[in-house]
């Protein structure tokens, strides 16, 4: 008798647990329909006591409510005490959002080997993002010793898996060999997986490789295509490119109008390559009205923002008179900016006027300098200027020969 009842007494308990199981999956999934449809007062109702009675996915739930404030004040100290909970129980969202806590200092003291300690945990479960992370953590050596070979055994879990930020990585990394062979040919099979489902840095780099021919055989066609992909999501250097590209029929038939359409997307953006070629339709009257007040007025943007090729271009028009009221001084002046960045014609130019003295004491030394730069750098006017010094000993001993070595340069 005494047995009976015992056993009645735990099927009555049995029932009890699954009762009381059911009610707190109903309610579970109750909460979590509840979150993603936005309602979040009625979600904290469903999901806080069974957070509080330890269901990790509910803990899971509210550490998420906690860090973005859906349905309760933002509390990142609360949001890691939740997140820490359910991540304890394995629930792999948790422990990677934890260590993204640790990885950003929010809520917590910013620990970047606690942050690579919960991102591992959470790799191991399988997740393309964890694996992800964890393996940037190896790549710039926070929270772990730097180990890029450790990094791409992340990665390409992360890339079997469909991550574009894992696959573009691993073209990088193969583009620059960190970790493995330099190897631009696998590189940009990395980037084509990643650049198909649409990521733009991937786009970008095969918009340069198929224009170089780096890794793959030169095709302007199928670098303006991904030119044109990069630049329609806002990729400054992809838009430059395809203007550039239809300035000059690469890939495309000539086009000035397009070229200007996509030099102002970048110029939008503050590129300072943009605006000098900008200026450059505008001196030549290419795809607008020639103007060469207009040109110099572009230049002059470009310039303030360092571009080289501007400073040059600039300092030309104030040398001529182009567009500007002529100026010798301030012809130097940009002369100078662009020859200290390395722009041959520039430095050629600077040498002529400290050769002839334009604006400035003639100055034979400054000149031969000036030239040099110039001539290493294989600019012919430099180096027959630099044939004539040494013939006629312009601030230099008479040598034939190295007049002779110039000349035939």
């Amino acid at each position: 008798m005494r047995g009976e009842y015992i056993k009645m007494l735990y099927m009555l308990l049995a029932a009890i647990m699954v009762a009381l199981s059911s009610h707190a999956q109903a309610g579970l999934q109750e909460g979590t329909e509840a979150y993603k449809g936005r309602k979040y007062a009625e979600a904290w109702q469903e999901l806080r006591p069974l957070a509080v009675a330890g269901d990790a996915v509910a803990q899971s739930y509210l550490g998420r409510m906690y860090f973005s404030g859906q349905g309760v004040p933002r509390n990142h100290k609360e949001a890691a005490f939740w997140l820490r909970r359910a991540a304890e129980q394995g629930e792999v969202y948790a422990q990677f959002n934890l260590g993204l806590m640790y990885s950003n200092g929010q809520g917590v003291v910013q620990n970047y080997s606690d942050a690579a300690r919960w991102y591992r945990k959470a790799a191991e479960q399988g997740g393309a993002k964890e694996q992800f992370n964890l393996g940037m953590m190896f790549l710039n050596g926070r929270g772990v010793a730097w180990d890029d070979q450790e990094a791409i055994v992340w990665f390409r879990k992360a890339a079997a898996q469909e991550s574009m930020q894992a696959q573009n990585l691993l073209g990088w990394m193969h583009e620059k060999g960190r970790g493995v062979e330099r190897d631009e040919a696998t590189a940009a099979l990395w980037y084509i997986q990643a650049a198909d489902q649409g990521y733009v840095e991937s786009q970008a780099s095969l918009c340069n490789m198929y224009y170089r021919g780096r890794g793959v055989e030169q095709d302007y066609k199928v670098a303006l295509k991904w030119c044109l992909k990069a630049g329609e999501q806002g990729d400054i250097l992809s838009q430059v490119s395809a203007g550039w590209m239809h300035q000059q029929g690469e890939g495309v038939v000539q086009d000035y109008p397009l070229a200007l359409y996509w030099y102002r997307k970048a110029e939008a953006a503050g590129s300072a390559a943009a605006q000098n070629h900008i200026g450059w339709l505008y001196q030549q009257g290419w795809g607008v009205a020639l103007d060469d007040r207009v040109a110099a007025l572009w230049y002059r943007k470009a310039a303030d923002l360092g571009d080289a090729q501007a400073q040059f271009r600039l300092g030309y028009m104030y040398f001529k008179g182009q567009g500007v009221t002529r100026d010798l001084d301030k012809a130097a002046f940009w002369y100078s900016k662009a020859a200290e960045q390395g722009e041959a014609a520039a430095q050629s130019n600077l040498g002529e006027m400290h050769f002839h003295g334009a604006g400035m004491p003639q100055d034979y030394e400054a000149a031969l300098l000036w030239f040099n730069k110039a001539a290493e750098q294989g600019l012919n006017n430099a180096q027959n200027n630099l044939g004539l010094m040494y013939e006629n000993a312009y601030g230099v001993e008479q040598e034939w020969i190295q007049a002779h070595m110039w000349y035939n340069l």
